[in-house]
């Protein structure tokens, strides 16, 4: 079968885009993501997704970095792609405006440098791998806490981007 996945933003409920995700693993679809906003919480969701298919890829698409903060994000991606047995892929990206500022209440400004910190991609490798040593990195200290016993991979596991014309600087892939 040709590359083919499929997108979910709302309409449906959460365990009805649980069961629409199983049947797509069964007719061997390579990827389904979950958009965070107006679908259910998407790492509530992707999860239940872990639990009853096989495999598929699942992410995110995308996790906002304005509404979660980078040690919630490297949680609960180390966790769903703990219970996915290493098939989720952590899309990250700005949201928008008419999201941030009316539904949560947040400025929406400066979102380049936002998406660009590397405190997210450290912060996943501490969740995912227990690489805690952060000197100098910009990260609190404190990551340590993080969970380190799931096993994880977090050097594919992050993807980037943003609405924005930055091109490479942004959006590597990773």
């Amino acid at each position: 079968m040709d590359r083919i996945g499929l997108s979910f933003s709302g309409g449906l409920n959460p365990p009805d885009i649980v069961d629409c995700i199983q049947l797509a693993d069964e007719l061997g679809y390579e990827s389904a993501w979950m958009a965070e906003g107006h679908g259910g919480d998407q790492f509530s969701i992707l999860t239940a997704c872990a639990l009853r298919t096989k495999n598929i890829l699942l992410g995110t698409s995308i996790t906002s970095v304005f509404v979660r903060s980078a040690p919630t994000i490297a949680m609960a991606a180390a966790s769903v792609d703990h219970f996915s047995n290493g098939r989720f892929v952590l899309g990250l990206g700005t949201s928008h405006q008419v999201q941030v500022e009316p539904e949560h209440g947040l400025v929406f400004d400066k979102a380049v440098p936002r998406i660009q910190h590397r405190k997210l991609r450290l912060l996943v490798r501490a969740a995912t791998t227990g690489d805690t040593d952060l000197r100098g990195s910009g990260v609190p200290q404190d990551a340590g806490g993080l969970r380190r016993d799931i096993p994880g991979r977090a050097d594919d596991l992050v993807h980037f981007g943003t609405r924005c014309n930055c091109g490479g600087p942004c959006c590597g892939g990773s």
